[in-house]
């Protein structure tokens, strides 16, 4: 999830360091162009416009949670990192205006994520960061696999850098392409090559399932040496023969309303469980634009948290959490939208917590108003 850079300020530019700036404590901003994990190190090419800066962090001296943040940093991630510049302990690399010195980080923040491409494995190679395969310009790279609908202008900038790092590309044409699935006469050359005892279908709708098992049943099998699995069916073999097919585990379906893209993080899904469980609590507030005086408000809106005629306290408490927090962080001219809301939710969670043994999902709004005539 994307970190605020509240409190942040950039020192200088990645390509504006060198060895004069040795032992200097920085702060840059930019791009990962390029993420090496290798174990108990982690090396970040750090990129913005003025060049390209090595950020290391190392494990054992950097904090645990910066250290496995920056273990999961991928390229065109948007990070900031906080750190002392220092002459490389290794090799100077002469590519590099800033091959010399390396920042050593102390603090990372990840302020925007890149997607996840949908050619992970092509995109690492041709990127550079895959840490087994690294191409040649001798090598001959032959696209097979037509783009996924929807995926084509992506498809394209991996075909691009591969072009750059590559001798030679071929893209198939995709009339020419076959199914990426298995044909009948595949599956029958495999099971004549495997000849396997018992012979189990896999993936697929259930229909498919037993169509596949047809080809060997066409193929001479017996039907007890076939064995057709549902979701949750469990097959046991013991000493190579079949014991049991009659076990069951349980399980569901995972319902998740929109496009995949949008919703398969963690993070939502913890959302709508934690709205199922424990509800929500939404606080609104207007405040004065200018003068950050508040004009309107609180309202407390409770939905699967508390019966609110039974727990009218709790409701005017929470409303002057909110209250209290804005007026606090005026008086100490530290306002800022964004902070205000997120201590407001961490003060309202921990107050609903202690009274109502429940953790319901606490979305407090700041909405500012220009009364000026």
């Amino acid at each position: 999830m994307a970190e605020s850079m509240q409190g942040l300020s950039r020192t200088c530019r990645c390509g504006e360091l060198s060895v004069k700036n040795a032992g200097d404590p920085v702060t840059v901003m930019g791009w990962v162009s390029r993420n090496r994990n290798k174990g108990g190190l982690v090396f970040t090419d750090l990129r913005d416009r003025s060049g390209v800066l090595q950020i290391v962090f190392e494990e054992g001296k950097t904090d645990p949670e910066v250290f496995e943040k920056a273990q999961k940093l991928r390229s065109e991630d948007v990070i900031a990192v906080v750190g002392k510049v220092s002459k490389r302990a290794g090799a100077v690399n002469e590519d590099l205006a800033t091959g010399e010195i390396e920042v050593i980080g102390e603090s990372l923040r990840v302020l925007s994520q890149s997607l996840t491409p949908p050619f992970p494995i092509e995109d690492k190679i041709a990127t550079k960061e895959d840490d087994t395969i690294e191409l040649r310009s001798t090598d001959t790279i032959i696209i097979a696999s037509p783009a996924v609908p929807g995926t084509e202008r992506e498809e394209a900038v991996m075909e691009d850098d591969l072009y750059k790092e590559s001798g030679r590309v071929l893209d198939v044409d995709a009339k020419r392409n076959f199914t990426m699935h298995a044909s009948i006469e595949d599956l029958k050359m495999m099971i004549y090559l495997m000849k396997p005892k018992y012979y189990i279908p896999v993936k697929g709708e259930y229909r498919q399932l037993i169509a596949n098992a047809n080809i060997a049943l066409g193929m001479g099998y017996n039907a007890d040496k076939i064995i057709v699995l549902d979701n949750g069916q469990v097959a046991t073999l013991e000493d190579g023969q079949l014991k049991r097919q009659y076990d069951m585990i349980q399980t569901d379906d995972i319902l998740i309303d929109g496009k995949d893209n949008l919703d398969a993080s963690g993070m939502i899904l913890k959302d709508r469980e934690l709205l199922s469980t424990d509800g929500a609590i939404i606080i609104g507030i207007v405040i004065n634009h200018t003068t950050k005086e508040i004009i309107g408000g609180p309202d407390v809106q409770s939905r699967g948290v508390i019966y609110l005629k039974d727990a009218d306290y709790i409701v005017k408490e929470v409303g002057n959490i909110m209250e209290r927090t804005i007026n606090d962080a005026v008086a100490e001219n530290r306002y800022d939208n964004m902070s205000c809301r997120a201590e407001a939710r961490e003060k309202i969670s921990r107050y609903v917590m202690r009274e109502t043994g429940k953790r319901p999902m606490i979305l407090p709004a700041i909405v500012e108003i220009n009364t000026a005539s």
